[in-house]
């Protein structure tokens, strides 16, 4: 990264997720429509590295780059089946000194199981590999297949697909963004949550029950709004 901010040709943009799961922002689609629109060809989106919830990642891009490490705990990742099935690349990164050994065994290993996890849209399985983001030899190579699986969803029809599937998703995200705030203006949404978390807190009532309640006012509300203006 030290490098790259240094590079004319490229833009860097910190994005906080403001506590919003899927380890990217809420705004970050529209962040990617304008660096398209800027003439940017290459737009790498990085989650926060929070685990398993990032699978939303996948909706966002044309291929999904996982990066793990061996000899931190990341080998417990295997366990997490949702966010390595939506990878279409996993990278076991810092691959040189002492941990090369270590690094190249962990992807074998990922790459043996990578059998058992869905196959990709380009009709093969995830691509796993060992390297060191420090060498540009496999960097470059890394490049490479991801420039091979490129080629290969243009050919058969999957990039096309999936660009579309992810307009679907930004517009479903977008209502129900803008639904929540609409509630939030119109039927006292906010006052309601305060309400129930006051219940919950003080141990008068139960998360389900407290919930129930909201959307039985909810419901009511909408009703009411209904009859008003027939």
């Amino acid at each position: 990264m030290t490098e790259l901010i240094k590079e004319k040709n490229a833009f860097v943009r910190p994005s906080p997720t403001r506590l919003q799961l899927g380890g990217v922002a809420a705004h970050t689609v529209e962040t990617i429509l304008v660096c398209e629109a800027a003439g940017f060809d290459r737009i790498i989106i990085e989650t926060v590295g929070v685990g398993q919830s990032e699978t939303l990642a996948s909706q966002l891009a044309d291929a999904v780059l996982l990066l793990l490490v061996s000899g931190t705990g990341d080998e417990l990742q295997g366990v997490k089946k949702g966010i390595l099935e939506s990878a279409d690349f996993v990278l076991v990164n810092k691959a040189d000194g002492d941990n090369e050994k270590p690094a190249k065994i962990y992807a074998a290993e990922l790459d043996g199981i990578s059998t058992l996890w869905p196959l990709r849209r380009n009709g093969e399985k995830a691509f796993v590999m060992s390297g060191s983001t420090i060498e540009n030899a496999s960097m470059g190579f890394l490049f490479d297949q991801i420039e091979k699986f490129k080629m290969k969803v243009e050919i058969n029809g999957e990039f096309k697909k999936n660009r579309q599937n992810q307009k679907i998703d930004w517009m479903k995200a977008l209502v129900l963004q803008r639904m929540v705030g609409l509630m939030s203006q119109k039927m006292g949404l906010k006052a309601l949550i305060e309400k129930g978390e006051h219940e919950v807190r003080n141990g008068n009532g139960l998360v389900s029950l407290e919930v129930s309640k909201m959307m039985d006012e909810i419901q009511s509300k909408i009703l009411s709004s209904v009859k008003i203006r027939q």
